[in-house]
């Protein structure tokens, strides 16, 4: 390399160099830049218009969800469902005291009752005649007894 080259060559570093100093200051003041308008710039929450929507529409996210858990909390938790089908019960089973046929159902479909409430009634046919057999029984253990007390006295 010549003399004059070297030449060139310094001075096309330097001139790089001092291209690179300008590029960094003026990426420097493009940084403070942002800075000053952030600091400029007044907050969405000052706005009146702002605050007054997102108030309102906080209330009605509030609503939204107080009405949907009172809607699961009442019926949603009760209900059960597949692809194909539906099933909405509770099942709850019931046992009679006493045997026999029904004569009338007294609730109706998925109507509330009440412990204690009377369901249905039962035929007093079967009862009724249960009821004679034993008093039969009870006749004929009493005519035993009497026959037995006139034969030894």
């Amino acid at each position: 390399m010549t003399e004059e080259e070297k030449d060139g060559s310094s001075q096309g570093s330097h001139e790089s160099e001092k291209s690179n100093d300008d590029d960094s200051d003026k990426n420097e003041e493009n940084e403070h830049e942002p800075q000053e308008d952030k600091k400029k710039k007044p907050s969405a929450l000052s706005n009146p218009k702002v605050r007054i929507g997102l108030i309102i529409g906080s209330a009605v996210l509030v609503v939204a969800l107080v009405a949907f858990f009172i809607r699961y909390w009442t019926h949603g938790r009760f209900q059960q469902s597949t692809n194909d089908a539906y099933l909405g019960a509770d099942q709850v089973s019931v046992a009679p005291r006493v045997s026999g046929y029904v004569e009338e159902v007294l609730v109706g479909d998925n109507q509330l009752v009440v412990v204690g409430q009377k369901l249905i009634r039962i035929s007093a046919e079967d009862y009724n005649a249960t009821a004679e057999q034993s008093r039969a029984q009870i006749a004929q253990a009493q005519a035993t007894v009497a026959q037995a007390q006139c034969r030894h006295p």
